[in-house]
């Protein structure tokens, strides 16, 4: 999963970065990062790929809850970092 998700993460920066600063650094990382994320795909690395754990049959409150205070957090962590 680190071959597909690292160099999808950094073309997808720089595809925007493209958009917004026209350098010649960001064109070379997003044709190195696409190129890995191609190569990664092509060699089938997701074929065989199976989750380590069992997944949960049904969904519980508590983890509801849990899911619910983390998506708190985060935005209060985004609202206090906020100029």
């Amino acid at each position: 999963m680190l071959f597909i998700v690292a160099p999808a993460y950094v073309a997808l920066h720089m595809a925007f970065g493209i958009i917004f600063i026209h350098t010649w650094q960001i064109l070379a990382w997003l044709l190195v990062s696409g190129g890995i994320l191609l190569a990664a795909l092509r060699l089938g690395v997701l074929k065989n790929w199976k989750l380590s754990y069992v997944r949960p049959k049904e969904l519980r409150a508590l983890d509801v809850a849990v899911g619910m205070l983390g998506l708190g957090v985060m935005i209060a962590i985004a609202h206090w970092m906020k100029p």
